[in-house]
Protein backbone atom coordinates (compact mmCIF):
# COMPACT_ATOMS: atom_id res chain seq x y z
CA UNK A 1 0.00 0.00 0.00
CA UNK A 2 1.34 3.44 -0.92
CA UNK A 3 1.69 5.93 1.90
CA UNK A 4 0.08 9.35 1.36
CA UNK A 5 2.65 12.01 0.47
CA UNK A 6 0.81 14.81 2.25
CA UNK A 7 0.22 14.82 5.99
CA UNK A 8 -3.20 15.47 7.43
CA UNK A 9 -1.84 18.74 8.80
CA UNK A 10 -0.75 19.97 5.38
CA UNK A 11 -4.03 18.81 3.81
CA UNK A 12 -5.94 20.66 6.51
CA UNK A 13 -3.88 23.83 6.03
CA UNK A 14 -4.48 23.76 2.27
CA UNK A 15 -8.21 23.06 2.62
CA UNK A 16 -8.51 25.83 5.22
CA UNK A 17 -6.75 28.28 2.94
CA UNK A 18 -8.82 27.23 -0.09
CA UNK A 19 -11.99 27.96 1.88
CA UNK A 20 -10.73 31.33 3.11
CA UNK A 21 -10.76 30.22 6.75
CA UNK A 22 -8.35 31.48 9.37
CA UNK A 23 -6.88 29.07 11.89
CA UNK A 24 -9.25 30.57 14.44
CA UNK A 25 -12.20 29.97 12.09
CA UNK A 26 -11.18 26.38 11.49
CA UNK A 27 -10.72 25.91 15.23
CA UNK A 28 -14.33 27.00 15.74
CA UNK A 29 -15.51 24.53 13.08
CA UNK A 30 -13.52 21.69 14.67
CA UNK A 31 -14.35 22.65 18.25
CA UNK A 32 -10.70 22.88 19.29
CA UNK A 33 -8.46 25.77 20.42
CA UNK A 34 -6.64 27.73 17.69
CA UNK A 35 -3.19 26.62 18.93
CA UNK A 36 -4.28 23.02 18.30
CA UNK A 37 -4.97 23.86 14.64
CA UNK A 38 -1.56 25.55 14.34
CA UNK A 39 0.18 22.52 15.88
CA UNK A 40 -1.68 20.03 13.67
CA UNK A 41 -0.87 22.04 10.55
CA UNK A 42 2.82 22.27 11.49
CA UNK A 43 2.99 18.56 12.30
CA UNK A 44 3.94 19.00 15.94
CA UNK A 45 0.67 17.48 17.15
CA UNK A 46 -1.68 14.91 15.61
CA UNK A 47 -5.29 15.77 14.86
CA UNK A 48 -7.42 14.76 17.87
CA UNK A 49 -9.25 11.50 17.16
CA UNK A 50 -12.48 12.53 18.89
CA UNK A 51 -15.18 11.50 16.41
CA UNK A 52 -16.72 14.99 16.29
CA UNK A 53 -13.36 16.53 15.35
CA UNK A 54 -12.74 13.82 12.74
CA UNK A 55 -16.19 14.34 11.19
CA UNK A 56 -15.75 18.12 11.05
CA UNK A 57 -12.22 17.88 9.65
CA UNK A 58 -13.38 15.34 7.05
CA UNK A 59 -16.09 17.74 5.92
CA UNK A 60 -13.54 20.55 5.52
CA UNK A 61 -11.19 18.19 3.61
CA UNK A 62 -13.95 16.70 1.49
CA UNK A 63 -13.18 13.18 2.78
CA UNK A 64 -15.36 10.48 4.27
CA UNK A 65 -14.87 10.52 8.07
CA UNK A 66 -13.78 6.87 8.14
CA UNK A 67 -11.18 7.51 5.43
CA UNK A 68 -9.77 10.40 7.46
CA UNK A 69 -9.78 8.29 10.63
CA UNK A 70 -7.85 5.59 8.77
CA UNK A 71 -5.26 8.16 7.65
CA UNK A 72 -4.94 9.41 11.22
CA UNK A 73 -4.24 5.90 12.46
CA UNK A 74 -1.74 5.31 9.64
CA UNK A 75 0.11 8.55 10.42
CA UNK A 76 0.25 7.67 14.10
CA UNK A 77 1.57 4.21 13.22
CA UNK A 78 4.31 5.68 11.03
CA UNK A 79 5.24 8.08 13.83
CA UNK A 80 5.48 5.23 16.32
CA UNK A 81 7.72 3.23 13.96
CA UNK A 82 9.99 6.25 13.40
CA UNK A 83 10.34 6.90 17.13
CA UNK A 84 11.23 3.22 17.63
CA UNK A 85 14.06 3.59 15.12
CA UNK A 86 12.43 1.89 12.11
CA UNK A 87 12.73 3.55 8.68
Amino acid sequence: MTEPTETIGSLLARARSDRGLSQRGLARVLGVPQPTVAQVESGTRPLPTDWGVVESAAEVLGLHPRALHGRLLAERGRGARKSAGSP
